[in-house]
């Protein structure tokens, strides 16, 4: 399964080197030898058989154990870059809205610049929907993104669509609302 998901996301050799820990042959021996020591009825050799047995598994839960959390320290790390970089990507993104929207509300009705506002505007639509579906990859992965954060995402983008809406029909009142 792990393979399946990805070495990139998964510590595929972690796991190859607990496997090989673990000794699965020898672990399955040993609980051979208590089941017939049992049978046999010489329960100090069982219980024997059985102790190293579960020596190994135990070794190897650790093992998983450790990977787990390496695994979700990893995530965390990754998660918060990832957030770092959308909160810069998106305070430029806000700068350039508010350069249009102050260029809109001193602009008129017939201002022949309202074309080039509204493929600016288009861009930053674009631009957010960029990082909007990199937020849904990553809440996918990882709970840094809060429902919070998906409605104002979702309302920045719904205002976005609006102000081209706006500017196409030439209203640069509504627009730079």
């Amino acid at each position: 399964l792990m393979k399946d998901i990805g070495e990139n996301e998964m510590p595929i050799n972690d796991l190859e080197q607990a496997l090989n820990d673990l000794n699965s042959s020898e672990t399955n021996q040993e609980m051979d030898n208590s089941k017939q020591n049992m049978q046999s009825g010489n329960n100090q050799k069982s219980a024997q058989s059985q102790k190293k047995a579960s020596s190994n598994l135990k070794k190897f839960a650790q093992r998983m154990q450790k990977m787990k959390e390496n695994m979700q320290q990893q995530n965390t790390q990754e998660a918060i870059s990832k957030l770092d970089k959308y909160a810069s990507d998106m305070l430029e993104l806000s700068k350039r809205q508010e350069r249009i929207k102050n260029n809109t509300a001193k602009s008129d009705y017939n201002s022949n610049r309202i074309p080039q506002y509204a493929q600016e505007q288009v861009e930053n639509f674009e631009a957010m929907m960029g990082i909007a579906q990199s937020m849904s990859e990553l809440s996918q992965k990882s709970f840094a993104i809060t429902p919070e954060m998906a409605n104002e995402v979702s309302t920045a983008l719904k205002d976005m669509r609006n102000a081209v809406e706006s500017l196409a029909d030439r209203n640069v009142s509504k627009s730079s609302q």
